[in-house]
């Protein structure tokens, strides 16, 4: 048992760090979650069922939250490193550019009627 638990570490730390690795991999994997973010968060004000009505509105708010913060992260330069061998410096580098996505996601939430669910 506990030699098959060692194989399946080493797949697990094998996976990871082959896509930790990789800059597009890490980039999907951040829409990937922003997206289940954005869908958890309509999931949970409408009860987890959520009507034709609001597919069109979730659809965009996905896209729309996820670019505002991919964007940032792409433009600081959080892709470029390498993150199993990533500083604390570069991870408050993270949290900066995060932080000024979500400010731009909230000011065109506050803007915008469009992406309210009434």
């Amino acid at each position: 048992m506990l030699q098959k638990d060692n194989r399946l570490i080493k797949a697990l730390l094998s996976i990871y760090l082959k896509v930790a690795s990789r800059r597009r991999y890490v980039l999907f994997l951040d829409f990937i979650s922003l997206a289940l973010a954005v869908y958890f968060g309509y999931a949970l004000r409408l009860t987890f069922f959520i009507e034709m009505g609001y597919a069109g509105e979730l659809v965009q708010t996905i896209f729309i939250f996820s670019a505002c913060i991919l964007i940032p992260l792409i433009w600081g330069g959080v892709y470029k490193v390498v993150w199993p061998r990533a500083s604390v410096e570069e991870y408050t580098i993270l949290l900066r550019w995060y932080v000024v996505g979500t400010a731009i996601f909230l000011v065109l939430f506050k803007i915008s009627d469009e992406l309210r669910i009434p």
